[in-house]
């Protein structure tokens, strides 16, 4: 106990020092005068500055008065219900498509922490992607019910390859070229095949797909070689310049899979990127029957999990009720923590403020009701105090994306687990106009304790009516508890909290677990 209280009293001090390092003029005035009593309404001014930003920068774009696609009609190539988005990468912006649902994501069997998606949902038969996952790129054929890929080892691990998977692939971004004809489309595959059949080994996926491109005349626009060894250049590059082949433009479209906007996918590929060689040494790594034992489980249960794996129903036969944000990180320090210790994102749920005023009108205050001990007084004043909890957020969970309207089961396959017997446990609050999770067992067993803490996922709101743990045990009943050592909530709290989960979750079983 001594070790870890003074392993937080370092980080506690590293961070502080790090936060007053790097406050402005302005903002340590702020803390100098008190105008601003609590990290949520610092958190709140930062992203309304950024905010004011993006917009600033929207109004000097063309495409943000009215969002225009790329081609006049891709719905030939996508089986799903799709809009169009703008969102930014680095200084510009371009227009995606993205599913009307939410689409689900499943483990990769042999690294899972690679997300995978069930292409064949998706895509129309016969339709050619160049894939980006996190980072791996690949070039593949859409089937009926299969997905023809061309993989390639980064490192020069193993050769290239022509693979068929039963539709799941990384899942990321897409980019879906529109205007090929058969004879382009079988170029590409000769290519490919040729390749393969060679068994040629490259650097890099990103290498090797240029590569391919390049073979069948594709360059980017102005006919500059497509040449590029990582692939967030390539990504970029294709994005911001476009494709010809043998001197014509290209039609395409940008769809993205991941719930992940543009830019915060953009930067987790670099950042896997950079940690290519490390991820190839731990694979690399001889381990014990028992490991070897628990990681064949470990195979079974995500095998399991990907046989499920399908994409939601179309929006037309549910009813949009529930409006979901997703947190990203806006650092690198946060991406590289990501990668190391998972990603403890912090999901919110919109609420309707009267609806919460009439079942829990009563505000909670952190520490209020926790008896007065060295450890209350460590927590609140050194390891959880203000400026912590806002650093932390400001790598963690600054900015929100919106995932939009969502049905109630595609907004419970998203967070609650599906007949896996997984158990998912999230520490969960209740402000007065939403609700946010945080899933408790991520990776790291002493990480996510301090990243799921109340005061983080709220961020010291003062509008706190709730705070508890929320589980399932079969996807079906819903449990939640009053489990808040900060908050302290009451048992008729709970049972309003309980209440209100039901208004929200009205297709499920929501118990109280005292």
């Amino acid at each position: 106990m001594t070790g870890l209280v003074f392993a937080f009293t370092l980080f506690n001090a590293i961070s502080s020092i790090y936060l007053y390092r790097n406050l402005s003029k302005e903002q340590l005035l702020w803390h100098k005068n008190s105008k601003v009593k609590t990290a949520a309404e610092e958190v709140k001014r930062r992203v309304e500055a950024q905010h004011q930003q993006t917009l600033k920068r929207a109004l000097n774009n063309k495409h943000t008065s009215k969002p225009k696609p790329l081609i006049e009609d891709y719905s030939r190539f996508l089986k799903i219900g799709h809009q169009d988005k703008v969102e930014g990468l680095e200084e510009g912006e371009h227009v995606v498509v993205r599913s009307r649902v939410l689409i689900k994501e499943g483990r990769a069997v042999r690294d899972a922490s690679i997300k995978v998606t069930n292409a064949c949902d998706i895509f129309t038969p016969n339709t050619v992607v160049l894939g980006f996952g996190e980072p791996n790129v690949w070039m593949g054929v859409i089937g009926e019910r299969k997905v023809h890929t061309y993989a390639a080892k980064s490192l020069w691990r193993a050769p290239t390859s022509i693979e068929e998977s039963d539709g799941k692939v990384q899942s990321g971004v897409f980019i879906v070229p529109t205007s090929l004809n058969q004879a382009t489309i079988e170029q590409i595959i000769a290519a490919s095949q040729a390749s393969a059949e060679a068994k040629t080994r490259t650097i890099s996926c990103a290498k090797s797909n240029s590569s391919i491109l390049s073979k069948c005349g594709f360059t980017i626009r102005g006919g500059k070689s497509i040449e590029h060894h990582l692939p967030h250049h390539l990504l970029k590059d294709i994005l911001d310049n476009g494709l010809e082949l043998d001197g014509k433009e290209v039609k395409f479209f940008c769809f993205i899979s991941s719930p992940l906007s543009l830019q915060a996918f953009y930067n987790s590929i670099i950042t896997a990127e950079q940690t290519t060689f490390i991820r190839h040494m731990n694979r690399c790594m001889p381990i014990s029957p028992e490991e070897k034992q628990e990681r064949a489980k470990q195979i079974k249960r995500v095998e399991t999990e990907n046989a499920k794996l399908l994409l939601s129903t179309t929006p037309e036969t549910k009813e949009l009720k529930l409006h979901v944000y997703v947190s990203r990180t806006s650092s690198w320090f946060g991406l590289y923590f990501q990668r190391w210790f998972g990603a403890h994102r912090i999901y919110r749920i919109a609420l309707n403020p009267k609806v919460v005023d009439a079942i829990l009108s009563e505000k909670l205050v952190a520490f209020e009701h926790v008896e007065a001990s060295f450890m209350k007084s460590l927590k609140q004043n050194w390891i959880f105090n203000t400026h912590v909890v806002a650093w932390i957020r400001s790598w963690m969970a600054l900015r929100f994306d919106n995932l939009g309207w969502l049905s109630e089961e595609d907004a419970v396959a998203h967070l609650l687990p599906t007949e896996t017997g997984e158990v998912k446990r999230y520490n969960f609050v209740i402000t007065g106009d939403s609700v946010y999770f945080c899933l408790l067992n991520v990776k790291n067993e002493w990480v996510d304790w301090v990243l799921s803490k109340h005061t983080v996922v709220s961020g010291y709101s003062d509008d706190v009516r709730f705070a508890g743990e929320m589980f399932t045990k079969d996807g079906k009943t819903i449990h939640i508890n009053l489990n808040s050592g900060t908050y302290r909530p009451t048992e008729q709290q709970l049972d309003n909290a309980v209440e209100l989960a039901r208004k929200l979750f009205s297709r499920l079983q929501v118990v109280a677990d005292l």
